[in-house]
C-alpha cells in the first residue's frame, strides 16, 4: 500500500493497494476531503495512516491516527482523537506496529517551548489498552523503529538544550533505556 494523489490539489491523497500478480491498482480509502499520509503496512496486513481534514485544499491541524486491515479498509479504527491545532491534543507522526503486532509506537507533538523548539514524544500503546510516554525532558523524539523480535525500540532524539542528535534505545526485556552516540 502507498499514498498517491491523482487530484489536481496534491494535498489530497488516498491509500492505494497494488496487486503485483494481476497488475491491479485499487484506491482503498477514497477520502476526497482529507489528506492521508505517513502510512505504514505491517506484515500482518495492518495499515496505519494519518489523516487531516482539508479546507479549501489546505491541510488543517490537528491530524489523527487511524488503522485498518488492508483487506478490510472500510472497517477503520480511529486511534487518536486530537482536537487542537497545537499542544497536547494535536498531532501524530511515524506510526508503526511492532513486528509481533502487540504494540503501536508513534511520535506525538506535545508542545512548543522556548519559542522555537517543538517537543515530540515517543508514545507506545499496548494492543487493547495502556499508553506510555517513552520520552523524557525537552527533546524532539521521532522516527521510532522496532527490532525484528519486538524486544527493542530505537528512535532519533534531538536534545534542544544541548543542540545534540542521538539515538535512544529501549530494551523491553530488561526495561533499560540507553543513548547511542
Amino acid at each position: 500500500a502507498f499514498m498517491h494523489s491523482s487530484a489536481s490539489n496534491r494535498a489530497q491523497g488516498d491509500i492505494y493497494k497494488y496487486n503485483v500478480a494481476d497488475g491491479k491498482l485499487e484506491n482503498i480509502t477514497n477520502t476526497p476531503t482529507e489528506m492521508e499520509s505517513d502510512n505504514y503496512v505491517h506484515k500482518k496486513g495492518l495499515v496505519t495512516v494519518i489523516r487531516q481534514k482539508l479546507l479549501n485544499g489546505e491541510p488543517q491541524n490537528p491530524n489523527n491516527l487511524f488503522s485498518f486491515n488492508i483487506n478490510q479498509p472500510d472497517k477503520i479504527s480511529q486511534l487518536t482523537s486530537f482536537t487542537d491545532s497545537i499542544g497536547e491534543h494535536c498531532c501524530v507522526a511515524d506510526a508503526k506496529y511492532s513486528p509481533d503486532g502487540k504494540w503501536l509506537s508513534y511520535a506525538h507533538f506535545a508542545s512548543v517551548y522556548s519559542g522555537k523548539h517543538a517537543e515530540w514524544n515517543i508514545m507506545l500503546v499496548k494492543k487493547g489498552g495502556s499508553k506510555m510516554n517513552l520520552s523524557k525532558g525537552q527533546r524532539e523524539d521521532y522516527w521510532p523503529m522496532w527490532s525484528l523480535d519486538s524486544s527493542k525500540l530505537l528512535w532519533v532524539s534531538y536534545d534542544t538544550l544541548g543542540n545534540l542528535y542521538s539515538l535512544r534505545l529501549k530494551n523491553f526485556k530488561n526495561a533499560h533505556e540507553s543513548r547511542i552516540d
